[in-house]
């Protein structure tokens, strides 16, 4: 090897070494989490409920939701983490997840058990349902803007529960419940 290769050799060598070691650290260390569903019930406490609001809805009683989200995609920075499905409880079970889409926007601080989520939707008349982040639900209508219904909210202080993914995916339910006598 001549003298002129000789440098040249060994600079490549270094940047290949340079290289795999910048390829090797590019790597994440660990993979990502796998999957892991859960639900949190919301209760809120209706403060209002205006004369167009559905009969089932007086002031004082309660609404009850719960969203369900991925607890391995929580940010260790922040404490967010985008919800997947909110549902409503009507006549003893949730209901579908599609019936309230989310989006990317839709985001629960676990720390201090706020949501972020507005979507609007057609239940019988078109409507906008929001969650804030001051621990207010409302619902309102998209025709002239007033609130139709709205509370406080609160996240249950038990926590959230396991959601069996497959089977939220297909009934709306995250567990299996056993078929009732006929």
């Amino acid at each position: 090897m001549t003298r002129r290769a000789l440098p040249l050799a060994a600079l490549l060598a270094t940047g290949v070494a340079f290289l795999a070691i910048s390829a090797a650290a590019a790597k994440p260390a660990h993979p990502a989490a796998p999957s892991r569903l859960v639900s949190w019930t919301i209760d809120i406490t209706l403060e209002v409920v205006a004369a167009d609001a559905p009969p089932v809805f007086h002031a004082g009683s309660h609404d009850r939701l719960r969203i369900v989200y991925d607890a391995a995609q929580v940010s260790s920075a922040t404490g967010t983490v985008r919800i997947l499905g909110l549902q409503h409880w009507m006549d003893g079970h949730w209901s579908s997840p599609a019936s309230q889409p989310t989006s990317e926007q839709s985001i629960l601080n676990v720390r201090d058990r706020t949501l972020d989520f507005q979507r609007t939707v057609t239940h019988g008349a078109p409507i906008l349902i929001a969650l804030t982040p001051l621990n207010w639900s409302a619902v309102y209508s998209q025709k002239d803007g007033h609130e139709i219904i709205g509370g406080r909210y609160e996240l249950d202080p038990a926590g959230p529960v396991p959601c069996d993914a497959r089977i939220w995916a297909t009934t709306g339910e995250c567990e299996a419940r056993p078929l009732a006598n006929p």
